[in-house]
């Protein structure tokens, strides 16, 4: 902090107002006390509550939750959700009611979450829908559940949710292509990267070529597809293979 706004003696002097820095016994005062507060600066700071959440005990959280009335708040959310939902839960009691509200309580325990609005998927007025990422989540029925029954202590009383959409977004993978002969053996290997939206829930993705061949030179290249998965949970695989004897055979090929 600068010491221009700091827990200085100088601003603790500067705060006295008008008409007691007049008063020779008061400004005294006020000098004795600004020495001794100055050289209790940690103490003071380590009573400061919002900026020390992230090293808040579980314990605290939970009484500091209801002393702030955090009403959506559940006892058993994970640490991080706690902390998560506890700092949030001041712009959330400012913004009640609106889009931002949700939003804000959401993420604390899910953080990638957008509120769609009615008119942004032709619905009638005061309706919304939730589009929750869960890529880095494991699902729990019952506390999506519990978070979704707490919605009414944050939103719109007039607003109506329509429906819940999780989904999760797919990561970078590679693709290997090999090729095996008797006498010899080859491998190489071709970087390939899976499309975004991939639909919920979680899925497997791997893409494969390969070649079997005796006595032959092989080269073979390959590129992954664009891959969609829908419910239910799924793995996907994606192959190609050859097989030769006795011949050159270059394979370029997108599956």
């Amino acid at each position: 902090m600068s010491e221009s706004h700091g827990l200085t003696k100088e601003n603790f002097r500067a705060s006295l107002p008008v008409s007691l820095s007049g008063d020779p016994k008061m400004a005294a005062l006020a000098e004795a006390m600004a020495e001794v507060l100055e050289r209790r600066r940690e103490e003071i700071g380590s009573v400061s509550i919002y900026p020390h959440v992230d090293r808040l005990e579980e314990a605290l959280l939970d009484l500091l939750a209801r002393d702030f009335k955090v009403d959506w708040w559940d006892p058993d959310y994970s640490l991080p959700e706690k902390r998560r939902t506890l700092q949030s839960s001041w712009r959330v009691h400012k913004l009640l009611g609106t889009k931002a509200a949700v939003e804000a309580a959401l993420r604390a325990v899910y953080p990638h979450t957008r509120v769609v609005e009615w008119f942004e998927y032709g619905a009638r007025p005061y309706h919304f829908k939730l589009r929750i990422n869960v890529t880095d989540d494991e699902m729990d029925s019952a506390k999506e559940k519990r978070v979704l029954a707490r919605l009414e202590y944050y939103k719109n009383l007039r607003s109506h949710l329509d429906g819940v959409a999780y989904f999760m977004e797919s990561r970078e993978a590679l693709a290997y292509a090999g090729a095996v002969s008797f006498g010899s053996y080859q491998r190489q290997g071709a970087a390939a990267s899976l499309p975004e939206g991939v639909g919920w829930p979680k899925a497997a993705l791997s893409a494969g070529v390969g070649a079997a061949f005796l006595g032959s030179n092989l080269r073979l290249h390959g590129k992954t597809p664009p891959v969609k998965l829908d419910w239910p949970r799924a793995k996907a695989a994606v192959h190609a293979s050859a097989g030769v004897l006795h011949v050159y055979e270059r394979i370029d090929g997108k599956l």
